[in-house]
C-alpha cells in the first residue's frame, strides 16, 4: 500500500487555488449574464427541434482607450502602457495616440516585449516655463516668493504610486490565472498636481521583469530580482494636452495580459536523418498565429539549433501573400512561392509533415494543404517522422540492493538479463529505449556495461569525477568529468570513444547531462562559483550519426531556478530539474520549459535523485534513505511507491 509523504507546498499555492476558484465563479456569472442578455426562454408555443452551430471563441484581447482630454502626465503614461498589449491587434494605433507625432514615428514596438509582474511606482520630475513679467498692479497684489534667478529649472519631484501598466498580477500569479478584464484603463491617483506652467515632464518607473521576448518570438526567462527602469519624456502640445515625446523601443506587458494575447507555438524541424521532428517553441500573437508560425518555419531554426536539424524548404521560399488562411471547416491553406518547386519529393514530404505538425497544434486547424503559386503542390510520397515519443518503459529501472530491477505493481522485480552488481559500487544507471543496453557509473571514476549471465562488466570510460551517464537513440553513451574543460565524451558499447567540444562550458563545473529522445539536443546543468546554470545545446553529428560537437551557443533556460543539480527530459520541450527551493531550501523538482516560465512542484526533504518518463505524472524522486516517490496517484503531493531502492532510470 502506498503511503503519502509530507510535502512542502510551493509558496503561493493556496492563494492561487483561491483565485482560480473565484475566477470560476466570476466566469460563470459572466456567462450567465451574457446568455440572459442575449435571449429569453419562451413561455408558450410548440416545442421545436433545430440544429445549433456553436462557433469557437476567438482570441480575447484586453480593452484599451485613447487619451482622455486633460489627462495628466501620469495618466498618459498609464494609458500608453495599458494600450501596448492591444497593439498586437490594432498595430499599436491606440498606443501611438499617447505619443507626439515625432515620438509615434520614432517608437518601434516590435523589437522586444518585456513581461513584468507586480506594481509600478512612478517618479515624476517637472520642468516649468519661465513666467511672463508681472505688471506693477499684479506685483503689488501678490506676495512674491523667494526663488532662484534661474526659474526654468526643475521645480518639484512627485512620486506617483499606481497599479502598474495594464492589469498588474499578484506577486505570486502564474500563467493561466484568471484576470478580470478592465472596463476602462486604470487611472493612477497622483499625490500632487502637475503645475500649470510645466512644459516638460520626465516620468521614471521600475518594474519587476518576468521574461523578455525578442522580435522573433524567442522567450527568455528572467532571473529572480530582475528589474527594468522605464523613462518617459512628455511634452505639452499647443492645445494644452500632454503627450509622450520619447520612450524606449519595445512594449511592456503585464504577465496576465501576456498570457491573454500571446500563444506558445511549437515549430518543428526534421532531425538530420529525417526520423524525428525536433521542436523549437516561440511565442506569437493569438491573432494570425498560423501566419507567424509558417513564416518562422521558412526562415529556419534559431542559430543554436540550426546545425542539428534539416531545412527542407528551398532557399527563398516564402508565403505568396504573407497569409495562411483557415476556412470554416478548419483547412489551413499554405500558398508558397515558386521556389518550393525546387524541393525533391522526399523534402516535399518532410515539409508537409513539418508544417502539418506545426499548424495542427493551433486552434481551429483540422488539416493542412500546400500550394505553390496558387496551384496544389505535388507531394507523391508521405512520411511520418516521430514527434515527442514516449519511452518504452512505463516505470523506471531501479537498483534494489545490488540487483538491477524493474519497478512494477508488486514492487521492484530483478531483471533476469543482468547479473548482480556486487563489488561494482554502482552510483547511477542509464539504459537505451529497449532496455537492452544498461550502463552504470562505478563510484565516480568509471562507466561500465552492466554484467549479463554471459558477459562480465566492461569498462567504457574512465575519469576523475564523472557525471551520471545518458544514452542517446543511436547507442552512444554520454558522460564527462565534472571539470569540463576537456568537453564531454561519448562512447559506444564496443568502446569507440569521441570527445565532444563545448567551448561555452569552459571553466564551469559539470553537474548533470541528459540527451533528448530525438538525439538532436542535450540538456546540461553546470555551475560556476556556486551559481548553477541550465542550458540546452544542439548535438552536431556527421553523416554516420557520430556526435562531433555541440552547438557554438546554447539556449539558457530556467533562470529563476536556484542551485540546480540534476536534469531530465519530461517531454519534447520541457525538462525537470532537481534544485533547492527558493524559500524552503528543500530539494524541489522544477518544471522548466525550453520557452516559458519555470514552476516549482512541492519539495521532498532529503531528495537526491530524479527520473522521468513522459509528463509530470511520470516523474520519480529518490531519497537518501532509499524511498522512491511519485506524484502519479495524487498529482500534487509525493507518495511513497517503494522503499529500499536507489538511482531510478528511464531510457535516455
Amino acid at each position: 500500500m502506498s503511503s503519502v509523504r509530507h510535502a512542502i507546498p510551493s509558496r503561493g499555492a493556496a492563494a492561487r487555488i483561491a483565485r482560480r476558484a473565484l475566477a470560476r465563479v466570476v466566469g460563470v456569472g459572466i456567462l450567465v449574464g451574457a446568455l440572459t442578455a442575449c435571449a429569453t426562454i419562451p413561455s408558450s408555443g410548440p416545442v421545436e427541434r433545430r440544429d445549433v452551430t456553436v462557433s469557437e471563441l476567438g482570441p480575447i484581447f484586453p480593452q484599451s482607450y485613447g487619451p482622455a482630454p486633460g489627462a495628466s502626465p501620469a495618466e498618459i503614461v498609464q494609458g500608453f502602457l495599458s494600450a501596448q498589449p492591444v497593439g498586437l491587434n490594432d498595430d499599436w494605433a491606440t498606443a501611438r495616440e499617447f505619443l507626439t507625432p515625432r515620438g509615434a514615428q520614432a517608437w518601434d514596438p516590435s523589437v522586444r516585449t518585456i513581461v513584468y509582474s507586480g506594481e509600478a511606482n512612478f517618479t515624476q520630475s517637472v520642468t516649468a516655463e519661465e513666467p511672463a513679467p508681472a505688471t506693477e498692479t499684479e506685483s503689488d497684489a501678490q506676495t512674491e516668493p523667494e526663488t532662484d534667478s534661474d526659474s526654468d529649472s526643475v521645480t518639484d519631484i512627485d512620486t506617483v504610486a499606481g497599479p502598474g501598466p495594464g492589469i498588474a498580477p499578484a506577486a505570486d500569479a502564474e500563467p493561466g490565472d484568471a484576470v478580470p478584464e478592465p472596463s476602462a484603463p486604470p487611472v493612477p491617483e497622483p499625490t500632487t498636481d502637475t503645475p500649470e506652467s510645466a512644459t516638460s515632464v520626465s516620468i521614471l518607473s521600475r518594474v519587476s521583469v518576468v521574461a523578455t521576448l525578442d522580435a522573433d518570438g524567442r522567450f527568455t526567462e528572467a532571473a529572480q530580482g530582475t528589474v527594468q527602469d522605464l523613462t518617459f519624456t512628455l511634452e505639452k502640445s499647443a492645445a494644452g494636452e500632454w503627450r509622450i515625446a520619447t520612450t524606449e523601443d519595445g512594449i511592456f506587458v503585464s504577465d496576465p495580459n501576456f498570457q491573454l494575447v500571446y500563444r506558445a507555438t511549437t515549430l518543428y524541424f526534421p532531425s538530420q536523418d529525417g526520423a524525428f521532428l525536433v521542436p523549437e517553441v516561440r511565442w506569437y500573437s493569438k491573432i494570425n498565429t498560423a501566419t507567424h508560425a509558417v513564416n518562422a518555419v521558412l526562415a529556419g531554426p534559431s542559430p543554436w539549433l540550426r546545425d542539428s536539424v534539416a531545412v527542407v524548404a528551398p532557399g527563398g521560399t516564402r508565403l505568396l501573400l504573407d497569409s495562411v488562411t483557415i476556412d470554416d471547416s478548419g483547412v489551413a491553406r499554405i500558398d508558397l512561392t515558386k521556389e518550393v518547386l525546387a524541393a525533391s519529393d522526399a523534402d516535399r514530404a518532410l515539409l508537409q509533415a513539418q508544417l502539418s505538425a506545426v499548424l495542427m497544434k493551433i486552434p481551429r486547424v483540422r488539416s493542412v494543404v500546400i500550394f505553390a503559386n496558387s496551384l496544389p503542390l505535388s507531394i507523391p510520397t508521405s512520411v511520418n517522422p516521430i514527434r515527442d515519443p514516449s519511452p518504452s518503459l512505463i516505470a523506471p529501472l531501479v537498483l534494489a540492493g545490488d540487483q538491477i530491477s524493474q519497478l512494477g505493481a508488486d514492487g521492484a522485480t530483478p531483471v533476469a538479463t543482468f547479473r548482480a552488481l556486487t563489488g561494482l559500487d554502482p552510483t547511477a544507471l542509464a539504459t537505451d529505449d529497449a532496455a537492452d543496453l544498461v550502463v552504470l557509473r562505478s563510484g565516480s571514476s568509471a562507466i561500465l556495461t552492466a554484467p549479463t549471465p554471459v558477459s562480465d562488466a566492461a569498462t567504457l570510460v574512465t575519469g576523475t569525477d564523472l557525471v551520471a551517464p545518458s544514452i542517446d537513440r543511436f547507442g552512444w553513451v554520454w558522460t564527462g568529468d565534472r571539470v569540463a574543460d576537456d568537453g564531454l565524451r561519448a562512447v559506444t558499447e564496443t568502446g569507440v570513444q569521441v570527445t565532444i567540444a563545448a567551448d561555452w562550458l569552459s571553466g564551469r563545473t559539470l553537474e548533470s547531462i541528459r540527451v533528448s529522445h530525438d538525439g538532436a539536443r542535450i540538456a546540461v546543468v553546470s555551475s560556476l562559483a556556486g551559481q548553477s546554470r541550465i542550458d540546452v545545446a544542439a548535438i552536431v553529428r556527421d553523416d554516420s550519426d557520430v556526435p562531433v560537437r555541440l552547438s557554438d551557443e546554447a539556449l539558457a533556460i530556467g533562470a529563476s531556478v536556484p542551485a540546480a543539480t540534476q536534469v531530465v527530459w519530461v517531454d519534447e520541450s520541457t525538462v525537470g530539474v532537481l534544485a533547492r527551493g527558493v524559500s524552503s531550501g528543500i530539494a524541489t523538482v522544477y518544471e522548466v520549459p525550453l520557452s516559458g516560465r519555470s514552476a516549482a512542484l512541492s519539495g521532498v526533504d532529503d531528495t537526491v535523485w530524479i527520473s522521468a518518463g513522459k509528463g509530470l505524472r511520470s516523474v520519480y524522486v529518490a531519497t537518501s534513505d532509499g524511498e522512491l516517490l511519485s506524484r502519479a496517484a495524487t498529482g500534487s503531493t509525493w507518495s511513497v511507491v517503494v522503499a529500499g531502492i536507489r538511482v531510478p532510470a528511464f531510457p535516455g
